[in-house]
């Protein structure tokens, strides 16, 4: 496997075995083999990386079941990132693909780096998505009969224009709210293009706490489901074009998705560093600047909630990437109880397998880790289901529904700030 300056090299010397690892990550718990563990998966990008082994099935399975949920670095005493060998490998090593593989990379590379066109593409979706069955809650859902990788999979619900033809690049403060200068939201591609819920709700509260909010017209997707992929060329057109878009705006930088603000802070300084020349400088000094909108809020000297809500009680799903990758889970404890709902269950659930490009592809291990999540949330006896992450809301609603619950699922942002 050879060592791309643009790509982090692997942490295998560092690993001494001691296995802390295996009792965190929700792929060996399934499993229990020892290549689905952070400790089987660094010794085989190890033996790959030296020439000791050719890449053949196994090895690619092995990388390619990793949900990326970096359980696994927090846990670890020397701070081994498995995660980041994973990635390596994806984007380092050449694989054979079959005609459907090499369909899904090309649109992957045609839809990331252009806003328009995915937008585009998700508004003809919405049109069909109408047409796909729905459980008692109203979700829509593949049907049963289809191949493993759809087969009752969950849609989101697409709710018509993106959120940045709802509201103008710059919202201004609420009136009679104190100043507190200018955010930046980025709005990232579901809660921009898919549902604007959570962003209109995050976008309120900024303005009714004295917040001038900006959403820049001209960012893009940011790129996780093309770094996720292997897909680095993809990768860093959308970083460039975001860090244009972003490092010329002051202000703290928000986002309602985890994943996007785990990418920008910390995945765009590590690897802008290895492209070298403006975006190097650039990314480095964006990073510190992001934030989840939730953890931003909670941390607010003195916080207004709009309005009012009906919700009484949540289960509260801590994503993974909101508590490995810089989030605040303590944020969402915080703010419920300043809007006086009752947390039945706060980060009770493991990972719920909802892992983007690693669900698609591993279906079988995202619905056993989806059905466990939802199980428990279901029997907690809460109003309702709550993530801060589009794909976990997307998975718990879906497992919900096929546990025949009408619980609904959604982002803590809509309980703090019902809009509708």
């Amino acid at each position: 496997m050879k060592t791309d300056p643009d790509v982090l090299s692997t942490d295998a010397p560092q690993c001494d075995r001691c296995g802390r690892c295996l009792s965190v990550c929700p792929v060996y718990s399934v499993s229990h083999v020892e290549t689905d563990s952070p400790r089987g998966r660094t010794d085989l990008t190890s033996a790959v990386t030296s020439g000791e082994l050719n890449p053949g099935p196994r090895f690619f399975e092995a990388v390619d079941r990793c949900l990326l949920c970096r359980s696994c670095a927090v846990a670890c005493p020397k701070g081994v990132d498995t995660a980041s060998n994973v990635l390596a490998a994806r984007a380092e090593v050449s694989r054979p693909h079959g005609p459907g593989a090499r369909l899904g990379e090309a649109a992957m590379d045609a839809l990331i780096p252009h806003r328009s066109l995915m937008s585009a593409c998700v508004r003809t979706a919405g049109v069909f998505s109408r047409l796909l069955p729905a459980d008692k809650a109203g979700r829509r859902h593949f049907p049963e009969y289809l191949p493993q990788m759809l087969s009752g999979r969950g849609v989101p619900p697409i709710t018509g224009r993106p959120l940045q033809k709802r509201l103008p690049s710059l919202v201004p403060r609420s009136p009679g709210s104190p100043n507190r200068g200018r955010a930046v939201f980025f709005t990232g591609c579901f809660y921009g293009l898919v549902d604007f819920g959570p962003g209109l709700a995050a976008v309120k509260m900024l303005c009714d706490n004295g917040f001038d909010v900006l959403i820049p017209p001209d960012q893009q997707c940011c790129g996780a489901p093309a770094l996720f992929s292997g897909r680095l060329k993809s990768f860093k057109t959308v970083l460039r074009k975001n860090l244009r878009s972003l490092a010329a705006v002051e202000g703290p930088i928000l986002t309602a998705c985890p994943t996007c603000a785990s990418v920008l802070r910390a995945h765009y300084p590590e690897i802008a560093a290895r492209m070298g020349g403006p975006e190097a400088e650039q990314a480095k000094s964006l990073g510190p600047r992001v934030q989840e909108a939730l953890t931003f809020l909670a941390g607010l000297s003195s916080l207004s909630l709009p309005g009012s809500t009906q919700i009484r009680s949540a289960a509260v799903h801590q994503p993974c990437h909101f508590v490995h990758a810089g989030g605040d889970p303590a944020a969402v404890a915080d703010l419920m109880r300043k809007r006086g709902v009752e947390l039945v269950m706060n980060g009770e659930t493991a990972c719920c397998g909802g892992g983007g490009v690693s669900s698609l592809k591993n279906p079988d291990l995202a619905r056993e880790l989806g059905s466990a999540a939802a199980g428990k949330i279901a029997a907690s006896g809460a109003e309702v289901a709550s993530a801060a992450c589009p794909g976990c809301v997307l998975q718990i609603g879906s497992h919900l529904g096929k546990a025949g619950s009408n619980m609904p699922a959604i982002h803590p942002l809509e309980i703090l700030c019902p809009i509708r």
